[in-house]
């Protein structure tokens, strides 16, 4: 039989899964040097060492995790590493730090490196300088800082942060990576300013921010990425709480002024006006009037893709929406969504430093379903998906409710037509509208159109010229 050329080797080991590579790999001395680039390609290390237990115990992990980075980090290995994922826990002690340190400060092993993930990690900045190969990466609650200063002649004695020793002289910046994701929960905690400073503005994409707070500073950083694609910024899901009278944490804290309904709107929506953004997501951009601040720029015809996760909202804001002449997914989650009359009176309630309690008449909220009509009669004649959500924690505390059933007919029928109406090429449309969110399971889906009531919500899903393997791929996390 004739042998094979390795690269058809090479493409059939490329779709085969790890296991089964790795019983290949060792059937021969061939095989083991072909499989190489596709075993060695990721490395993964979760560095958990429990603080309890004896003390050999813990220098057995130790050992252990320094013999797996002398392995990795040999020549024969490391040059065929192309991701890497690095995490600890801030709970897990017993060396585990130490450890982390090592293999971070040991990075520039990897000389193809071009995705890197961090939790829970020191990084000096600098490091990332000598992996000319990294486009990709993404830090979570890591502590980061870029000392420009030379390591020498610093005070001996000094902890601020810990020392690096391999950083070479040849490091590069700006750093010229694609896609950065931060996510640090309290920003003062975990800051990333310097990151944002390190970055190279002609390089950057994807841009993605998942902090408490968005500061003047970390704006006017953000305003010098003129050729980014995707932008994406929210509060920490998993510091998600509330404080202080109707007003979340996540909205005063994205925007420290956001009280005065002034100042970082106006700032934020200005880097909106540069670069060939396609996919936009706002999370809890606080307030009625900034949907206009954030959105109100001359390239809204530009995004495909918008996603938006709304507070406040009044119906006249909705018609925004039809300025994204080539919008083609919309997300759209709105807490409350109110009739101008009710807006009026609440932010003159809010001007007059009266409580939201004190109002003696509350206007009419018309049905939630309606609302959804409302939102879908705003829709760009572009959409192909949409999937609105409607009613929060504001949605339960102000009452909008509303039976499925109404005088004009039922929901279903409304949401269709105008649907249909105003969006000609509309492929799949989730509508959601209820006091509480929770799993709401679609058990029929068989006909062009099909309506699932929840018991005291809305839930309606509409498809259009799709079979249901094109439902089930789109919207899986539904269920």
């Amino acid at each position: 039989m004739p042998a094979f050329p390795n690269e058809i080797w090479l493409e059939v080991f490329k779709r085969l899964p790890r296991s089964t590579l790795t019983h290949i790999s060792a059937s021969s001395r061939l095989f083991s040097q072909l499989a190489r680039p596709m075993l060695f390609a990721h490395v993964q290390a979760r560095m958990v060492i429990s603080t309890g237990g004896n003390a050999n115990t813990r220098a057995a992990k130790l050992a252990e995790w320094e013999k797996r980075l002398e392995f990795w980090t040999s020549p024969s290995i490391a040059a065929f590493v192309r991701s890497c994922v690095l995490a600890t826990s801030f709970w897990s002690n017993g060396g585990a730090s130490d450890i982390m340190d090592l293999w971070v400060r040991n990075l520039h092993s990897f000389t193809m490196l071009r995705r890197l993930e961090l939790r829970a990690a020191s990084l000096d900045l600098r490091l990332l300088g000598d992996l000319p190969s990294l486009r990709e990466i993404s830090v979570r609650y890591c502590n980061m800082w870029l000392d420009d200063s030379d390591d020498e002649g610093k005070d001996e004695d000094s902890t601020s942060q810990p020392s690096t020793p391999t950083i070479q002289k040849r490091a590069l910046f700006p750093l010229p990576l694609e896609d950065v994701t931060i996510t640090v929960g309290d920003s003062e905690d975990f800051p990333y300013h310097d990151l944002l400073r390190a970055l190279d503005a002609q390089s950057l994409r994807r841009l993605s921010i998942v902090c408490a707070q968005l500061s003047f500073d970390d704006v006017a950083e953000i305003s010098k990425f003129r050729h980014l694609e995707k932008l994406s910024l929210s509060d920490d899901p998993e510091n998600n709480y509330w404080q202080g009278g109707d007003v979340p944490s996540v909205a005063a804290g994205l925007f420290p002024m956001l009280q005065e309904m002034c100042g970082p709107i106006q700032v934020v929506s200005a880097f909106l006006h540069t670069g060939p953004i396609k996919s936009l997501s706002l999370v809890h951009p606080h307030g009625w009037q900034t949907m206009h601040s954030f959105l109100s720029t001359p390239r809204l015809s530009e995004i495909t893709s918008l996603s938006l996760d709304l507070d406040l909202v009044g119906i006249p804001e909705l018609e925004i929406l039809k300025r994204f002449g080539k919008l083609s997914r919309l997300s759209l989650q709105i807490y409350a969504c109110f009739t101008e009359e009710y807006m009026k009176d609440r932010f003159e309630a809010y001007d007059s430093k009266a409580t939201f309690d004190s109002k003696s008449e509350v206007p009419q909220l018309p049905p939630s379903w309606q609302l959804a009509g409302e939102v879908v009669k705003n829709l760009p004649h572009s959409l192909t998906v949409v999937d609105i959500r409607m009613d929060g924690q504001y949605g339960g505390i102000l009452g909008i409710g509303g039976s499925p059933q109404d005088d004009h007919g039922s929901p279903n029928e409304w949401l269709l037509a105008a649907s249909r109406e105003r969006c000609p090429d509309l492929r799949a449309l989730w509508v959601f509208s209820g006091r509480d969110f929770g799993i709401y399971w679609v058990k029929h889906l068989t006909g062009d159109v099909d309506v699932h009531f929840a018991d005291n919500n809305v839930a309606a899903v509409i498809m259009l010229n799709e079979r249901r393997e094109v439902f089930d791929a789109w919207a899986g996390n539904k269920s």
